[in-house]
């Protein structure tokens, strides 16, 4: 089988398209190449933290394989489908993570394939930017996953496939490492869906958006927000309200 993988150029999302590769599928890598961002103090410090675990979450072999059948391209140019990117239509199936929003003839080609989308956040409750840290910031750590869905035009909204967690902390809890392990644990799952796509395509299940909390935008994430994550106490009994679909857990 081989996997086409849409993604951008971080740790995180370089170490999907190795995990797949390690675990034996061709993959044919589309990156992304990462905006550079002119942070207020506050929030370059969190990001150098988020950095930080990432590193120590995505070290070892596994993690960190080279993909010889690789393409960079700018954020954004996805959607102009250039024609270094016809591998990717013709690969058997299509992972997405971390991508610019894919929309107009790049949804359309994709549309006759099977695409899963792993979007960081348990949908219908928290869809957009940065999804787990406010769920974090709300007070609802139950939420903090990743839902494994198809892909659709509407930000989050695919039909689900499977909800991803990070393992149960113990008593100490660091919200960044939680939240990154639980990039890890929705790696890990894409490739159990890989295994038996078929079956999670035919049990998908059409998310309900009255269930919505929060829909998140990249500019509600600011300095007042980052330092008031920064004081909050979390409430680790939330976890015992975990979301599952029938057959998991």
């Amino acid at each position: 089988m081989l996997v086409g993988i849409l993604t951008s150029d971080q740790t995180r999302h370089k170490a999907l398209a190795s995990y797949i590769r390690h675990m034996g599928y061709d993959v044919f890598l589309v990156q992304e190449r990462s905006k550079v961002h002119d942070y207020k103090e506050e929030i370059a410090k969190y990001f150098v933290d988020v950095k930080e675990v990432e590193d120590s979450l995505f070290s070892g072999d596994k993690w960190n394989i080279d993909i010889d059948n690789t393409i960079s391209l700018d954020k954004g140019h996805i959607n102009e489908v250039p024609p270094e990117m016809k591998q990717l239509l013709e690969c058997d199936v299509v992972v997405v993570f971390g991508s610019s929003l894919i929309k107009g003839e790049l949804f359309q080609k994709l549309s006759t394939k099977k695409v899963i989308n792993l979007h960081m956040g348990i949908s219908p409750e928290y869809i957009g930017s940065a999804c787990n840290f406010w769920a974090m910031y709300d007070d609802n750590l139950q939420y903090v996953g990743g839902t494994i869905q198809t892909l659709s035009e509407k930000v989050d909204s695919g039909e689900i496939l499977k909800y991803s967690y990070p393992e149960d902390t113990g008593k100490s809890f660091n919200p960044i490492f939680f939240a990154m392990d639980a990039v890890k644990s929705t790696i890990i799952d894409t490739v159990d869906v890989l295994r038996n796509l078929d079956s999670y395509f035919n049990k998908s299940i059409t998310q309900n958006p009255n269930r919505l909390i929060r829909h998140s935008k990249i500019s509600d994430f600011n300095v007042e927000a980052v330092n008031n994550f920064s004081l909050k106490k979390f409430n680790l009994e939330n976890l015992q309200l975990r979301t599952y679909l029938d057959g998991e857990k």
